[in-house]
């Protein structure tokens, strides 16, 4: 997935082309990366063999939304949300969408680091995934000030590069899990038993 790290330069260009919002974004331009487009990419600079050995699947704008619908339903209403298995973060790009944005892009992405929690087994998902989410804020009209920089280090601390099935799991408290099962072929345990 190394060469997956060619999409998040091309986001890095995009992001400095305009100015961290300090220039007017097309919405046709941030619509292509917020939707589909990280999956695009993935097709076009990864062999097909290898994306379905490494499990990697990618929610559409409409059944993502309808996800998050469904988690805030029934009194479970809440500000954070985790997906435990985020990949480029297009779960967490449909949670942004009902939170709050201030004009200043500094202070939504310091509120969304603290609300957006997810894990993914490979870096360069959570760094295109880190930057897409600055591009969905950016694309609700939030925007660097004069002098201001971004450190993607610090930026969504509570994004992280883990495995789920392996090591320590750190579940928010009060957070809906958003995800996607990793989908991989694994042998069925021999006392595997199918139960009705």
């Amino acid at each position: 997935m190394q060469r997956y790290a060619q999409y998040q330069s091309q986001l890095d260009k995009l992001l400095t082309s305009l100015r961290w919002g300090r220039k007017t974004a097309s919405s046709s331009d941030l619509h292509v990366h917020l939707n589909g487009g990280a999956a695009l990419n993935l097709r076009e600079l990864i062999p097909r063999t290898q994306i379905r050995r490494a499990g990697a699947f990618f929610t559409g704008e409409d059944l993502g939304r309808k996800l998050v619908e469904a988690g805030t339903k029934n009194g479970r209403e809440t500000q954070s949300a985790w997906d435990p298995t985020c990949g480029a973060g297009d779960l967490l790009l449909r949670w942004s969408e009902r939170l709050p944005v201030d004009d200043n892009l500094h202070t939504t992405l310091k509120y969304w680091g603290n609300r957006i929690h997810g894990q993914d087994i490979h870096q360069s998902f959570i760094e295109v995934a880190k930057r897409r989410l600055v591009l969905a804020a950016i694309g609700r009209g939030s925007s660097l000030r004069r002098g201001e920089t971004i450190n993607f280090d610090r930026l969504f601390p509570n994004l992280r590069n883990s495995n789920l099935l392996r090591g320590t799991v750190n579940v928010p408290d009060s957070a809906v899990i958003l995800m996607n099962p990793p989908f991989t072929m694994i042998a069925t345990p021999v006392d595997c038993v199918l139960s009705q």
